[in-house]
Formats: C-alpha cells, sequence, structure tokens
C-alpha cells in the first residue's frame, strides 16, 4: 500500500514539486506549488479511479476550460501510487449558496458553463452521474470560472449495459413505478384515489400550480418546465439547454 501523506512532505511531479498544506478531505490536500507560488489540489488515494480521472481530464480538459485541468501528476513507485495535481479555486457552489444567493445573471453564467462542460463530455460517449452544487468550483474574479470536478468515465456509451445503467440512473429518482395501482392499495385505499384524483381540477396538478410571480417569473418557470419531463427521453440535452431562449442575455 502507498505511504500516507503529511503536512510538510514535498512531493515531486513531473513539472513541479508541491508542499503538502492541509487536508481538505479523505482524498484532498491543500498543496503549495513550489515554483509558481500558487496554491493547488492535490488529490490521492489508493484506488484505480484515480488513475481513470486522469486520463479523462487529459482527454477532454483541452476542449472546453469548464473541466478543473490536471496541472501535473506524480507517479509513486507502487501500483496505484498516483497523486493528482489540480487547479484550486476558490470554493464551491455549495459553500457560496450556504451564506449568499447568487444573483439571477450569475445563475445563468454558472449554469452555461457547467452545461458546456457537459457538452463535451456527452459528445464522446461520457456522462457525468453526479453533478451536484459541491461539484461545482467557481472563481467569481475570473471569466469562464466554473469547474465541474471528479470526472471520472462511467459505461461507455457502446457497452450493452450503457442503456440500462442510464435507466437505473433514472429509476433511482423517478421510479420504479407499479404495473397497477392494485400493487400498492387495496380496494377500499384505491376508492379513494380515485375519488381523489375525480375531485381535484386538473390546473392544480400541474407544477407551480400554487407559485406566484413573487417566487418565480414566467420566463425561468418556463426554463424549468422544459427541463422537468417525467420521461427521460424527452428531457433537453445540454446543448440543447445551452440553445434555449432562456440563455439569450435580454
Amino acid at each position: 500500500m502507498p505511504a500516507a501523506l503529511k503536512i510538510g512532505q514535498i512531493l515531486k511531479g513531473k513539472v513541479g514539486c508541491y508542499s503538502i498544506c492541509k487536508q481538505l478531505g479523505a482524498s484532498v490536500w491543500l498543496a503549495s506549488d513550489c515554483n509558481h507560488e500558487r496554491n493547488v489540489i492535490l488529490k490521492y488515494a489508493d484506488h484505480w479511479r484515480i488513475r481513470n480521472e486522469r486520463d479523462v481530464l487529459l482527454r477532454f480538459q483541452e476542449q472546453t476550460p469548464h473541466v478543473r485541468p490536471l496541472l501535473d501528476e506524480v507517479e509513486g513507485d507502487e501500483q496505484n501510487d498516483l497523486k493528482l495535481i489540480l487547479k484550486h479555486l476558490d470554493e464551491d457552489l455549495l459553500h457560496t449558496l450556504g451564506h449568499r444567493e447568487l444573483t439571477r445573471a450569475e445563475v445563468k453564467h454558472t449554469g452555461k458553463g457547467v452545461l458546456g462542460a457537459l457538452r463535451v463530455l456527452h459528445k464522446d460517449g461520457f456522462v457525468h452521474t453526479d453533478v451536484k452544487p459541491s461539484k461545482i468550483l467557481l472563481n467569481f474574479n475570473e471569466t469562464d470560472s466554473q469547474r465541474i470536478t471528479d470526472v471520472h468515465p462511467g459505461v461507455p456509451i457502446e457497452d450493452d449495459q450503457y442503456d440500462i445503467e442510464i435507466l437505473k440512473r433514472h429509476h433511482q429518482f423517478f421510479g420504479p413505478f407499479p404495473h397497477s395501482y392494485n400493487e400498492i392499495a387495496d380496494e377500499r385505499r384505491l376508492s379513494a384515489l380515485i375519488w381523489l384524483m375525480d375531485s381535484t381540477p386538473t390546473e392544480t396538478l400541474k407544477p407551480f400550480s400554487r407559485i406566484t410571480n413573487r417566487e418565480i417569473s414566467e420566463e425561468d418557470k418556463g426554463f424549468i418546465l422544459r427541463i422537468m419531463k417525467l420521461d427521460y427521453r424527452d428531457r433537453p440535452t445540454a446543448r440543447q439547454l445551452l440553445d434555449d431562449e432562456w440563455f439569450i442575455p435580454s
């Protein structure tokens, strides 16, 4: 097993050397670039995914500015003993939202950057299966500063299991659904459900039926509804979303 890292340890990569400053997570460390006087992120774990992430970053980082770039790598003597040196960004979106709201312009700018990264991945048959605020890194003082992180290869698009993996992810949030109501309710409960559905006005069953313009504008609501499709095959792709009128400056 590769040796554990220590605060103050100096690591020599292919293009520079790095001093470990602080542990940020189980496999993430803050380090200082000895040559350029800047902070970097060191990612290290005794796992094959580290090498896979390196390969994916090298494949895509020249195609889009919205994937956090690999700056260097430190190769050890043992199998899976690989340390990635990644660009340091100020904070992640989850932390930002914890102490302030984004402006509407910042929401659009951030969303456009994330979709731009996903479009490049999707074009080559890669799917990022864990996009969430903590995986979106930001530098608000830079142009095109959004980066998605933890980019791992999933099932290749030509693999026989590709469609199954997509459906499994879909059903994690939207199903699986019963074949009939009889599977989840007896006759008495089923009668109550039928009465409830028949006596409820159709317009109140729609999304945002109780939401007014105080909470969300008509333009924003329309954009969200174009995304919220129950059938995953009806949902717009990253490319289609980037072409949506919602992103056109007003």
